[in-house]
């Protein structure tokens, strides 16, 4: 890197890169649906670093764990209490 003339050593180009990926996944975990609502912040680099990103299972899980009162009300919007569910087939 220094023939290209940027004089920064492994250690801060390592702690520049862990920087940018901690404000990266914040933006990511605040544009989600369990947002703050927060007002976005513009970070540097972010649409280059969500195009490799974005993808990943550790910035967008496959799924996420609930507590029980998250898995009661998940469960009340599938199956309101005035809906009859009587035409279920078992076996």
């Amino acid at each position: 890197m220094t023939e290209m003339g940027f004089c920064f050593s492994s250690s801060q180009c390592n702690d520049k890169w862990r920087y940018l990926k901690a404000k990266y996944t914040a933006r990511k975990d605040n544009m989600g649906a369990k947002g703050t609502g927060q007002e976005p912040t513009d970070i540097e680099y972010f649409e280059e670093m969500d195009s490799f990103l974005g993808k990943k299972h550790t910035i967008v899980p496959i799924a996420v764990a609930s507590s029980p009162k998250g898995a009661t009300d998940a469960a009340k919007k599938n199956f309101p209490d005035n809906e009859k569910n009587d035409n279920i087939e078992c076996g």
